[in-house]
Parts: C-alpha cells; sequence; structure tokens
C-alpha cells in the first residue's frame, strides 16, 4: 500500500481530544488518523478491542438510561395527555 503525506488543520479542542484518545489507545497519530478516517466511512468495520472496552460501557449505560427516560416520559404522558386526545 503506497503512503502520501497530507497537512490538516484542525481545532485546537479536537486535535487536545484526538491526542487524549489516540494515547489511550496507544496509537501513533497517523495510525489514529488513517483508523479514524477508516471506520467513519465504512472502509474498516473492525473496531479495536480497546474502543470497545473503553467505550462500551459508556454505549450501554446511554441505552439504559434512554429507555429510563422514556418509561418517564410515558408515565407522564399518560397523566397529562387526555385519554380522547
Amino acid at each position: 500500500m503506497m503512503h502520501k503525506k497530507i497537512a490538516v488543520t484542525l481545532p485546537a479542542d479536537l486535535l487536545s481530544r484526538m491526542e487524549r484518545e489516540r494515547r489511550a489507545v496507544k496509537l501513533n497519530r497517523s495510525a489514529f488518523v488513517t483508523k479514524s478516517i477508516a471506520l467513519f466511512l465504512g472502509i474498516d468495520t473492525s473496531v479495536d478491542q480497546k474502543w470497545i472496552k473503553k467505550y462500551g460501557p459508556i454505549y450501554k449505560a446511554l441505552g439504559e438510561e434512554d429507555k429510563m427516560l422514556s418509561k418517564e416520559m410515558m408515565s407522564i404522558a399518560k397523566k397529562t395527555i387526555p385519554k380522547d386526545f
């Protein structure tokens, strides 16, 4: 595979976040950006197990929170919306 260099300008806060994340998953910048773009484009559907371990519980918790909020909203709606609505 042939590689080419590019120059990219990023907002400072995005670069800081990228640096934290790439260090956490122990990738160099080129590998991190390459993997990120490939995943975004759907070219590489494999997900690093470190990423699953790190972010999986977050997405699971968000899903559980969404379910809880939905139940609460339905409960409130049943009490406040007229039955003939």
